[in-house]
């Protein structure tokens, strides 16, 4: 092996989980966001446990109805323009929602995007035996989703002013229930709580991937035992055979040796009886 492979490979092997460590990032938060805020379901369990028919003063049906309206505009394949089937909308309020749809949809191709990556990177990764990205994004998201969850947990009113003042450069997001009466089916709590389930879809996920990372890493070091115990087992196979050759091939030159001996020794014994009765007959 050359002096400088091990390290090409080590940084090759560093490179592709730091990597795999970001796409697989990238794919859970933007799933876990795309499955929880577009799942109409949780929606409908919301409107009982907020009351949001009492808070907005209008039926359950309107809210469910107008939420639906707002979910599939949202959607890559939803339609351009936002028509609320029972509720006005004013012109900041439109633009508003044009900025959240095109965040929304940005964010499904990202979602996308990072899931084809990540089932080619854990083929790759399998074939090679690389599984430290799984460890990695977990630690990583750990933190995150602690970090997050705590925000959410004890200042939740400053976390959803401030995700707002990161994802927008304007005050659109601010509604005037008279103009956008929208607002009212969308109460504070609601997004809190979203981004809570977000949160423990993230998590659930993390303790799949840190049950398949326990599980290939003892795969991995039980089948590296097995090859350095075939490795053993068959160096002491080819040192027998090659010892067992050796003994064959020295008793083979041996027994040609004597059958050589033999034959110099008669020859020499012919050789000196002929010598003998030559000189008789002088």
């Amino acid at each position: 092996m050359k002096p400088g492979f091990h390290m090409k490979t080590q940084k090759h092997t560093f490179l592709f989980n730091a990597l795999m460590t970001v796409v697989c990032f990238v794919f859970l938060v933007t799933a876990a966001t795309w499955l929880v805020l577009s799942a109409k379901p949780i929606y409908e369990l919301q409107v009982r446990l907020f009351d949001i028919p009492e808070y907005s003063g209008f039926s359950r049906e309107l809210c469910i109805r107008n939420y639906g309206t707002l979910i599939d505009y949202n959607m890559m394949w939803g339609p351009g323009v936002l028509t609320f089937p029972d509720l006005k909308m004013s012109v900041n309020g439109a633009t508003h929602f044009r900025e959240v749809k095109a965040i929304f949809v940005a964010m499904q191709y990202a979602a996308i995007v990072s899931g084809i990556l990540l089932v080619i990177g854990s083929v790759y990764g399998r074939k090679k035996e690389a599984y430290g990205w799984q460890k990695a994004v977990v630690i990583l998201s750990v933190t995150v989703v602690a970090v997050l969850g705590a925000a959410i947990l004890f200042a939740g009113d400053e976390t959803f002013l401030l995700m707002h003042k990161l994802l927008f450069r304007n005050d659109y997001w601010i509604f005037d229930w008279r103009t956008d009466p929208v607002i009212l089916i969308l109460p504070e709590n609601l997004f809190l709580m979203d981004g809570g389930l977000i949160l423990l879809v993230i998590a659930l996920a993390l303790a799949v991937f840190g049950i398949s990372y326990r599980m290939h890493k003892n795969r991995t070091a039980g089948g590296r035992k097995a090859r350095a115990v075939r490795k053993k087992r068959d160096g002491a196979k080819k040192g027998s055979r090659n010892a067992a050759s050796g003994r064959g091939s020295g008793a083979k030159k041996g027994a040609a040796a004597g059958r050589s001996g033999a034959k110099k020794n008669a020859a020499a014994g012919r050789g000196s009886g002929q010598k003998k009765r030559t000189g008789g007959k002088k």
